[in-house]
């Protein structure tokens, strides 16, 4: 078993983006979580291949493919629709 930590931000501000939906997928394994205030998601997985897919209104959708061995920690940025003037 293999834990994955994700820090989902904002990538224009850097702040963490809080209430994303933080989909993990596998040919054998899915699970939607969602973002902690902090930005965080923490799941324990079997070591393997992942698609993180994420969705936050007013930002574009994620897609990243990670591979889990023991613990592995990302940070994810999140591009926003609307930049800030």
């Amino acid at each position: 078993m293999g834990k994955l930590v994700i820090r989902v931000v904002d990538r224009v501000t850097k702040k963490p983006v809080s209430g994303a939906v933080v989909e993990i997928i596998s040919p054998t394994f899915r699970t939607v979580e969602i973002s902690k205030k902090d930005g965080s998601v923490e799941i324990e997985l079997p070591n393997g291949t992942y698609d993180v897919v994420i969705h936050h209104r007013g930002y574009e959708p994620s897609k990243e493919r990670v591979r889990v061995t023991n613990s592995v920690r990302i940070i994810i940025e999140l591009e926003p629709i609307f930049k800030p003037l």
